[in-house]
């Protein structure tokens, strides 16, 4: 073998050697790329975003008990209904000495306030005029309870009356109560609704008419309590009762 073509031999071997090499850290490269990611598909970390405390709840206060003798001062002084005058000042004044203007207004409201003295300064002592008025009203209460009531007096009467328009008669029966006849109750003898019933209630009403009539001629001359009570009664029947 000639000294050119050792060479030529050694060359080509060094140069497969290379290749070799070269194709070993390639394989070698290729696989290390395999288990490993690009950066490009690595995921970073994101920033970290602080978390916000959350505050604690705070329970609603708890409202104080009211006492019982506060709740009473913040309710309104209301009169009992159905009291009279007197009993109306004494719920009002409660142990005050004096009638002054907030007593008068809790007993009779706004119309205390409606008189012509209503712009004079008030002192602490209410007006004469309420005063007065105040003393007349209890003088008339006293009075009304001391005398002793009268009961209710029922009479049970009647008379005959001509029909209206004329040819029959019918007796109107009738219950007078104090010394007035009571409307609903004339010809109740009769049937309510019937013919007669109406009829007679007509009649009635022209025979209370002519009855009141002749009662004040007699009235004129005898001026007795006998004939003024008949002539009241029969009268106030003339002038209010009504057939229909």
């Amino acid at each position: 073998m000639s000294k050119h073509d050792w060479r030529q031999r050694e060359a080509q071997s060094s140069g497969l050697i290379w290749l070799l090499m070269l194709g070993f850290f390639g394989v070698a490269i290729f696989l290390v790329a395999r288990q490993v990611p690009y950066l490009g598909e690595l995921e970073l970390p994101k920033a970290f975003t602080p978390v916000q405390p959350i505050a604690p709840e705070v329970a609603a206060p708890t409202p104080k008990p009211v006492a019982p003798d506060a709740i009473e001062k913040q309710q309104v002084q209301r009169v009992p209904k159905g009291a009279n005058s007197s009993e109306r000042l004494r719920f009002c004044m409660q142990g005050k000495p004096n009638i002054d203007e907030s007593v008068l207004r809790c007993a009779y409201g706004n119309q205390a306030l409606q008189s012509p003295e209503q712009n004079a300064p008030v002192q602490g002592m209410v007006s004469a005029e309420y005063l007065a008025r105040y003393q007349r009203d209890k003088a008339q209460e006293l009075a009304q309870q001391s005398q002793p009531r009268k009961p209710v007096q029922v009479l049970k009467t009647g008379k005959w009356v001509e029909k209206w328009s004329g040819g029959a008669r019918y007796y109107a029966a009738w219950n007078v109560i104090d010394n007035r006849i009571e409307g609903g109750s004339v010809c109740e003898n009769h049937r309510r609704g019937s013919i007669d019933y109406r009829e007679c209630r007509k009649g009635a009403k022209q025979f209370f008419k002519e009855h009141c009539r002749a009662l004040e001629k007699r009235w004129q001359s005898n001026r007795s309590d006998e004939l003024e009570t008949l002539k009241d009664r029969y009268c106030s029947a003339a002038n209010v009762f009504s057939p229909l």
